[in-house]
């Protein structure tokens, strides 16, 4: 655990990252569920929804991670929890896994 006098000072990792990643969150509201929270792993970033969803993405990549994700709204619902998770780090591509059972 790191003390409060041992955090003055320090960086977060990705913190250049948190304006493209936080707009790229607002954009996904659109879809009728918001974004609880980020993760950021080296050069991919997972938005999780409230739905409970993973929306996947490769940092730096938001505007074209979100013309497909909106291209491709018609085939799905982020909001109502049947989606376990949407992969858009393939370049234009769509990749969505349904809940188990749904």
């Amino acid at each position: 655990m790191v003390s409060a006098v041992e955090s003055i000072g320090m960086t977060l990792p990705n913190a250049m990252a948190f304006p493209s990643a936080f707009n790229f969150a607002r954009q996904l509201s659109s879809f009728g569920s918001p974004v609880s929270s980020i993760v950021f792993r080296a050069d991919e970033v997972d938005e999780y929804l409230a739905s409970g969803t993973r929306v996947t993405y490769l940092l730096g990549d938001e505007q074209n991670a979100f013309t497909a994700l909106a291209s491709a709204r018609d085939n799905f619902n982020l909001a109502d929890g049947s989606i376990q998770y949407v992969d858009l780090r393939f370049g234009g591509k769509v990749y969505v896994k349904k809940k188990d059972g749904i």
